[in-house]
């Protein structure tokens, strides 16, 4: 059994996302683990003031810290941070207890785990979740020399860890060719879902639908960056027969909160704003809805990783609109229906067709290939591996 210290940004083990991720790969594992995250960055507040310092949640040890600050000039700001950063890990957890260390995007704390595993000579393993280097021409010369300056920085953290995680073979592969990182060095850890969280009421199979409208979901971060003026336009663009029967729930938070509480509120029903839903009501938002709407930009976070919510609406059995990007299209296929991307006709008319030709009542894919594909417990198995590879020295940096 090895002793894991993980750093991450933040971990809300209902949040969402990677937290939640990390949340459930740590549940049930066979290793000890102790968590770091940040209480704040900048302007971004993971937790509430009130939060404790440190507890046990889940059987894993997480310890909230400050993020430091600097007041050097910038060509050594990060340098000043990334040090007192590690210097505040190591006075509340001995390295010593600690076998490897395992650390997360972003990038700061990608430095301070590597400079912990080097200065404390244990392995490192790097989780890539979002990889933000596209590669197209800056915008300015001072842009274009901070982009290389991350890069170089980013180089330096994967030569250094022994071992290296992505989520899908579409990143694995950017990975490769971006920073030149040998295959057998990088492991594939796929996105999952709590499938006894995430489970179809079956009461409501037996009663079918409740309503002869037809119910479409949006749920996630509410901005233009996501879509959601588009989706918006195109609920006000629907003829007035259609839009009678149809009606869009929509939760979550962002800075077009409240667009879609005033668009709600002069929509005659047919946009339903449920405000923001912990993880526990999610099961439930998505039992009263018939398709998940997913409009994710094109974008490289999508070009190489899947969304959550694609997986939790296909564990609850649901349908799924989506823009075309390689998140989703790596996982449905021909198994979804698709629009344009910012392209407020191409999302009317995937409606209109909707309404007028409703797909059959089926789950995108049955309980049991859901189980097979998606379910947590094979990638908890896979993680608890690659740390006892890692722990007893099979991956050499």
């Amino acid at each position: 059994m090895a002793t894991v210290l993980h750093l991450v940004h933040s971990y809300l083990p209902t949040s969402g996302g990677t937290s939640t991720r990390l949340s459930e790969l740590l549940s049930c594992s066979k290793h000890r683990h102790t968590v770091v995250c940040l209480r704040k960055f900048g302007s971004c507040q993971f937790v509430a003031d009130d939060c404790p310092d440190e507890e046990i949640i889940n059987g894993v040890r997480v310890i909230r810290i400050a993020a430091p600050t600097s007041s050097s000039p910038p060509g050594f700001r990060g340098y000043q941070v990334n040090k007192r950063l590690v210097s505040e890990i190591v006075n509340r957890i001995s390295p010593a207890a600690v076998d490897l260390v395992n650390a997360h995007s972003p990038i700061l704390l990608g430095r301070a785990a590597s400079r912990l595993a080097f200065t404390t000579g244990k392995p490192l393993i790097y989780e890539y979740h979002q990889l933000d280097f596209p590669w197209k021409r800056p915008p300015s010369f001072s842009q274009g020399i901070a982009t290389a300056v991350r890069w170089h920085r980013m180089c330096r953290i994967l030569d250094r860890a022994n071992a290296v995680v992505v989520q899908t073979e579409m990143q694995k592969s950017r990975v490769m060719q971006v920073f030149k990182v040998p295959a057998p060095k990088i492991t594939v850890l796929p996105m999952g879902v709590n499938t006894n969280h995430f489970c179809p009421d079956p009461k409501l199979k037996q009663v079918g639908r409740p309503s002869m409208r037809l119910r479409l979901g949006l749920c996630g971060n509410l901005s233009k960056d996501w879509g959601v003026d588009t989706v918006l336009e195109a609920m006000a663009k629907l003829p007035q027969r259609y839009r009678e029967q149809i009606q869009l729930k929509i939760c979550g938070r962002g800075r077009m909160e409240q667009d879609v509480e005033a668009a709600a509120s002069t929509s005659d029903d047919t946009i339903r704003w449920m405000g923001t839903l912990d993880y526990e009501a999610m099961p439930q938002f998505y039992d009263e809805i018939d398709y998940l709407l997913l409009h994710l930009p094109n974008c490289s976070v999508w070009q190489e990783n899947h969304p959550t919510k694609l997986f939790e609406a296909l564990a609850m059995g649901k349908q799924i609109v989506a823009t075309p990007v390689p998140g989703v299209t790596a996982v449905l296929g021909k198994k979804a229906v698709y629009f344009q991307p910012n392209h407020v006709e191409s999302l009317v008319s995937t409606i209109v067709n909707l309404v007028e030709k409703p797909l059959d009542n089926e789950p995108t894919f049955s309980r049991l290939e859901v189980e097979r594909r998606f379910a947590w417990k094979p990638v908890r198995e896979a993680m608890d591996t690659l740390i006892d590879q890692v722990a007893s020295g099979q991956f050499a940096s």
